[in-house]
C-alpha cells in the first residue's frame, strides 16, 4: 500500500486502523448474537417437548 500510493500520488498516505470502532462493532455483534440466541431458547423451552416432536 505504502508503495503503490506512493508511486501513484507521489506522496505517503499513513495508514492507521480503526481499533475503538472495530471493538465497537465486534462488542456489538457479540452482544446482539447473545441476545437472539437467549430469545431462541427461552421461546423453544416454553413450548411443550410433544408438540416439537411431532412437528419434526
Amino acid at each position: 500500500m505504502r508503495i503503490n500510493f506512493r508511486y501513484l500520488l507521489g506522496y505517503y498516505i499513513d495508514f492507521e486502523f480503526a481499533w475503538r470502532s472495530t471493538l465497537w462493532f465486534v462488542a456489538l455483534a457479540l452482544v446482539t448474537t447473545a441476545l437472539a440466541g437467549w430469545a431462541a431458547s427461552a421461546q423453544a423451552v416454553r413450548q411443550l417437548i410433544l408438540d416439537g416432536i411431532r412437528q419434526d
